[in-house]
């Protein structure tokens, strides 16, 4: 095993220290690591336990979610006027495989793996398909249009990440400090940096992640992302549970400011989910 005192040194002055203005600074932190460490891991542990369990999330091999997403990236990048509202999208628990139906027509898909993207109907026609699909960002910036498969890019990794957390952290090669608590709008919350493996498709290596009183997930931050340069604070509500698996059906993305400022005049992403079903 690594040696502990090394690891936890490298996560609190090398990448997290690079977001201090989001992760404030910690006295002594809780180290975590997913996988079969033995290591104490209490608020990791406690955020699974709200969320279903990690039992229960084994037993389970896919998803499928009823949604919409809005909001000024997809405007921005060419795909707002309501082509993401009606979306009906799967995936599978143990790998990052996800598709999205109905988008722009009933019968359009786009499939994503993290080394291809296809845009195809739901007949199995394709009609595009991008192998690599990270290198077609290289080059882009904040203004940047977004093709089709841009966008499955993007929208698959995203997604996928959101419907696996935080049953993923248990996972060998994910690495965790608990920082110190936050207060927003009168309640406190348990702050969590996570340390993605390299080989993880996500939208950036370290990420903090917020638990409330019942160990829900009510905020995440991250950036800067393939869609611009620019830090995001993404808040998570109305929790319900989907057998026996608890998840926010609202989620909001704004524009995080360096002195720690979220921007909510503006909405970056928005989605809403209307059912979900594991199995």
């Amino acid at each position: 095993m690594e040696d502990l005192s090394r690891r936890r040194k490298f996560l609190q002055a090398g990448i997290l220290g690079s977001m201090g203005f989001i992760l404030g600074s910690a006295g002594i932190p809780k180290v975590s690591v997913g996988g079969e460490s033995g290591i104490q891991q209490p608020l990791l542990d406690e955020a699974i336990a709200a969320h279903g369990g990690l039992d229960r999330w084994r037993e389970l091999t896919q998803f499928s979610v009823r949604m919409s997403l809005y909001g000024q990236l997809f405007d921005r990048k060419g795909h707002g006027g309501g082509e993401l509202a009606h979306l009906v999208c799967e995936g599978t628990t143990r790998e990052q495989y996800f598709r999205m139906t109905g988008f722009r027509e009933p019968d359009l898909r786009l499939t994503y793996r993290p080394d291809r993207v296809a845009l195809e109907r739901t007949d199995g026609t394709l009609l595009q398909a991008r192998i690599n699909p990270s290198d077609a960002f290289a080059g882009h910036t904040a203004m940047s249009q977004w093709d089709d498969l841009h966008l499955a890019y993007f929208c698959g990794y995203a997604n996928w990440n959101y419907f696996v957390v935080p049953f993923v952290f248990a996972d060998p090669g994910f690495e965790c400090v608990e920082d110190d608590i936050w207060q927003e709008n009168g309640e406190t919350w348990r702050r969590l940096p996570v340390m993605y493996p390299s080989e993880f498709v996500t939208h950036t290596p370290v990420q903090t992640f917020y638990f409330d009183g019942k160990g829900h997930l009510r905020r995440l931050d991250y950036g800067p992302t393939l869609a611009g340069p620019g830090h995001v604070a993404h808040y998570c509500d109305e929790h319900k549970i989907f057998n026996g698996i608890v998840m926010p059906t609202k989620r909001r993305a704004y524009r995080l400011e360096a002195d720690g400022n979220v921007v909510k005049s503006l909405l970056l992403v928005g989605l809403d989910i209307s059912s979900a079903e594991f199995s």
